[in-house]
């Protein structure tokens, strides 16, 4: 018995590895609040047979095994505690800009933009003045602004993935050396 429940703790063990590795890779624009509660639950089922299984090798197991020697229980805990989290701060940070999005569809539509950001911003306890397109022409950082505009849009995202990717492309276009291709071609005038 001791044996099945060894090689459960190591599957169960590698399970949360695998989770915390494939929410690491996960794109952004994957992990969404619901997305955030399935791995949560996920994480939690398999932290709960852990600790079933440990309670169990506890009561029933030899202190000299290298289940107990090496630590295996802390490890595992240790990636328990940071994979929980990953999803608990990523969690929070979607909570609050579904909770700015909410805000600023609540604003009248009477207002003018500036308005409505500064009675956001007071809302929030954050009485950072808004830049105005005029203040930015006069020589203003644009980061400024951006910063002081709330929660960042999908279009954000977008543009900045569009930049990652031109910078990938740009490194790819680096290192091509034209003077070692096989095949050269040559291009006439027209």
């Amino acid at each position: 018995m001791e044996v099945v429940l060894y090689t459960k703790q190591a599957e169960i063990s590698e399970s949360i590895k695998k989770l915390l590795t494939n929410f690491k890779k996960d794109p952004a624009d994957r992990k969404s609040i619901e997305y955030c509660k399935q791995r949560f639950n996920q994480l939690e089922s398999l932290w709960g047979s852990y600790m079933a299984n440990h309670q169990k090798l506890e009561r029933y197991g030899s202190s000299d095994d290298a289940y107990f020697k090496d630590g295996e229980c802390e490890r595992t805990r240790v990636l328990y505690q940071t994979l929980s989290d990953l999803i608990q701060a990523k969690y929070d940070e979607l909570m609050k800009k579904e909770k700015g999005s909410k805000l600023r569809e609540e604003q009248s539509p009477g207002k003018g933009i500036e308005e409505q950001f500064e009675e956001a911003a007071d809302q929030q306890g954050n009485h950072q003045p808004i830049a105005s397109g005029s203040q930015l022409s006069s020589g203003e950082d644009a980061s400024n602004f951006k910063s002081s505009r709330g929660t960042f849009s999908k279009l954000d995202d977008m543009f900045k993935k569009q930049g990652i990717n031109f910078k990938a492309f740009q490194r790819c276009l680096d290192n091509i050396n034209v003077d070692t291709l096989e095949n050269k071609w040559e291009y006439e005038m027209l």
